[in-house]
């Protein structure tokens, strides 16, 4: 029991197996099964619990925890059948009710889950997470008057959970009411440390308003709250960076090191803002610093760093040094990859043949992805054959197969690899894969049949019906991939490429149920999610332009821009914006700097724009 405590779950479930040779007892058999659980041996937990229940059905304890395993490893129809006797055992046990709703959940039925949610919560009224899960169902089913007064409860319920609090701001914010999304988190303040995290929440969406002023306030009431709380930090460090702000955005940087001299993520945040001002010397410094924390990803930053100016030699020893510290796959393959580039690539092949005898898997794989980056395809497709005798009930060896095949050119063979292995499996995700290859062989019919046929065997599979919506959009089928977006939305309501999609399809459709308005309602959904991502903020820009918002939309496609400087068509569709807005001179800067890539989809119209900025 101590060592479960510390967390040592190997020993405990060593000593735990020992206890119960000696005197087996249903209470010793409960508590190896939790430290096989603590290990991640689920199989083997699963079953110790198995014959506790099997001499004492009644022991709920390790029922429950039956469910939990069961759900873990996606066997939902026996996950719902053991917390159903949970319910019908306990009838007044809220948390039977909401176990039941989570394998309810599972198995996509969400009607069935939100009974369950609603006899639980009957039960115990303020139970926080069945109120978020409940708020989350109603609104993917479009009840959102439903869904708000849930999250009001929650919050009722606990004022300082600021993942309640967080849950009930993103709300505001989808519906696109920011004035109710900024009061949520203000009525959060309490004078204490934890007001850092609710004013660092308010940066972005202030950012987003186009109030610089308040953003910058946010941010320095975040640091008189808590002066070490490091995202404020970098909540001012991002947002003078993409005003342009270098100086300021180091100074951020530089505060917080003031305070915690050996952080390694603002070390390296430090030297890449001291490399932009020209300052190699003092950035030099910052990153050699940074490398005494031993963590992996400045390794990574600083090989990258190395290989930008032209020191391989420099980026393989920081790598080699990194992988004789932590022996990890992602070290092993930029290792790989860097000798690769040095023209070493029997160096780089070696490193995965030290490890085939302990590791043979992972060797194959790290093999598999080292002869795809030297273009030697053959080796790669010989690779992943021999992966897939070692591992012949996996569809994974014929996917990465039949990949090789598309990439040396022989698509058709590709496409006939999966078919005939799913053939054999009826592996669903083989399907996928073939509908895409086919697709980008311009196949649009069969690739359509593959993703039909995939949907037919998990209809609730997410990446699935974003392939099937995405192939629709591209055929200007735009109902259709609404459709197929709306259900992806519905299932995984926080999955941001399903938000972001769906509101670019509203756009397309731009009809009485799908209007421009509920489309920047879902791009400010995706927003709040990925404030940072460049395809999020160029959807939530086209959204804004779309509501008549050049002024925000300009901001967010400036955003953008910082982060994905090279796109020609983001630059255009940033100087759209700004031209809209009055400010042509800024607008003629993006398009020159956008038609400095002569052959894009909108360079005509670039070029035209350009002459009515009369530059």
């Amino acid at each position: 029991a101590l060592a479960a405590q510390r967390k040592d779950y190997t020993l405990a479930a060593s000593l735990f197996q020992r206890s119960v040779a000696m005197r087996p007892s249903l209470e010793g058999y409960y508590k190896l099964g939790m430290a096989l659980y603590g290990k991640g041996d689920l199989e083997t937990a699963l079953s110790q619990f198995n014959r506790v229940l099997e001499a004492t059905p009644e022991y709920d304890a390790a029922r429950r925890m039956t469910v939990t395993i069961l759900l873990a490893q996606r066997r939902v129809a026996e996950a719902r059948q053991e917390a159903q006797k949970l319910v019908e055992r306990n009838p007044s046990d809220a948390a039977a009710h909401f176990m039941l709703a989570s394998a309810q959940m599972a198995a996509g039925d969400r009607a069935g889950a939100e009974r369950s949610f609603e006899a639980g919560l009957a039960l115990q009224p303020a139970h926080v997470p069945a109120l978020l899960q409940l708020s989350r169902l109603k609104q993917a089913d479009g009840r959102p008057d439903e869904a708000l007064e849930d999250l009001k409860a929650a919050v009722v319920a606990a004022p300082d959970d600021l993942a309640v609090r967080n849950a009930l701001f993103a709300y505001h914010l989808g519906r696109g009411d920011t004035g109710k999304g900024v009061q949520v988190v203000l009525e959060g303040l309490r004078g204490t440390p934890q007001d850092a995290i609710l004013y660092t929440m308010l940066v972005p969406v202030y950012v987003n308003m186009g109030d610089e002023a308040k953003a910058l306030d946010a941010v320095a009431q975040a640091h008189r709250a808590d002066p070490d709380f490091p995202d404020a930090y970098l909540a001012g460090l991002r947002l003078h960076a993409g005003a342009g702000r270098a100086e300021q955005a180091l100074a951020e940087s530089e505060a917080y090191l003031a305070r915690k001299p050996d952080a390694p993520g603002f070390l390296l945040a430090s030297g890449a803002l001291l490399d932009l001002l020209g300052r190699t010397a003092e950035a030099d410094a910052r990153f050699d610093k940074a490398l005494a924390a031993n963590d992996p990803r400045v390794s990574f930053a600083v090989a990258e760093r190395a290989v930008a100016s032209g020191q391989d030699e420099k980026a393989r020893s920081v790598l080699e040094e990194a992988l004789r510290q932590h022996d990890q796959t992602t070290l092993r393959d930029a290792l790989a990859i860097q000798l690769a580039r040095m023209g070493k690539p029997d160096d780089a092949l070696a490193l995965y043949t030290a490890i085939e005898t302990q590791r043979p898997r992972e060797a194959l794989l790290g093999r598999y992805r080292l002869l795809t980056h030297l273009d030697r395809h053959q080796e790669a497709a010989d690779t992943a054959r021999e992966l897939g005798r070692r591992e012949s009930a996996s569809p994974l060896p014929v996917l990465l197969e039949a990949a090789a095949f598309e990439r040396m050119g022989q698509r058709a063979q590709g496409v006939a690899l999966l078919e005939a292995a799913h053939r054999k499996s009826g592996d669903p995700e083989l399907l996928l894969a073939m509908g895409g290859m086919l697709e980008r062989n311009g196949d649009e019919a069969r690739a359509e049949t593959c993703y039909r046929d995939a949907l037919k065997a998990r209809p609730d599979h997410v990446p699935t019906l974003l392939a099937y919506a995405g192939l629709d959009m591209r055929r200007k089928e735009y109902a259709k991939a609404t459709a197929l977006y709306e259900k992806a939305v519905s299932i995984a309501p926080d999955d941001v490429v399903a938000l972001n999609n769906l509101a670019m399809a509203y756009l397309e459709k731009a009809s009485r149920d799908a209007t421009p308005q509920k489309a920047l309602r879902l791009a400010l959904q995706a927003y709040t999610r990925a404030p940072d991502n460049p395809a999020v903020l160029d959807t939530l820009g086209v959204c804004m332009m779309a509501n008549g918002r050049a002024d925000d939309a300009a901001r967010a496609f400036g955003r953008a821009v910082v982060a994905v400087p090279g796109n020609p068509s983001l630059r255009y569709r940033h100087a759209e914006a700004l031209f809209k807005a009055g400010r042509k001179d800024m607008a003629a800067e993006e398009l020159r700097a956008a038609l400095q890539t002569p052959d894009f989809p909108e360079a005509a119209k670039a070029r035209d724009l350009l002459r009515k900025t009369g530059n």
